[in-house]
Parts: structure tokens; sequence; C-alpha cells
């Protein structure tokens, strides 16, 4: 009898831990997911300024080549 009362308690001890360690995992892996999420919004937002800034570039070139700017000008 106080075997099976010391086997219930470390039984309940086991599945406390368990517990607190999946709940650790589960906070843990939602903070990944979260800070995933913002890299990926971050690429996003820099391949949009990559293209961004290739249109001005071809601007800046073709008003160049028309005589509009500068080479000094276009460099800046």
């Amino acid at each position: 009898r106080n075997d099976q009362s010391v086997l219930s308690v470390q039984q309940q001890i086991i599945d406390t831990r368990k517990e607190a360690f999946e709940m650790t995992q589960r906070i843990a892996l939602n903070s990944l997911k979260q800070e995933i999420l913002r890299i990926e919004n971050l690429i996003a937002a820099d391949h949009r300024i990559v293209e961004l800034r290739k249109k001005v570039a071809m601007t800046a070139a073709a008003r160049l080549d028309q005589g509009i700017i500068t080479s000094s000008e276009y460099l800046i």
C-alpha cells in the first residue's frame, strides 16, 4: 500500500514535469515561429526596396543617356 502511494506520487511528479516541459517547448516554438515570421517580413520588405532601387537606377540611367542629368548626378 505504501509502495503504491509512493509510486502514485512519483507518477504525479513525472506528469507535472512532463507538462511543464511540453509547455516550455510550446512557448519556445511559438517564439521561434514569430521570429521566423518577422524575418520573412523583413526579407519581403528588403526585396521591395531592391526593386524600387533598381527602378530608380534605371530611370537615372535613362535620364543620363538622354542628357537630362550629368554623370555626377547619376552617381548620387
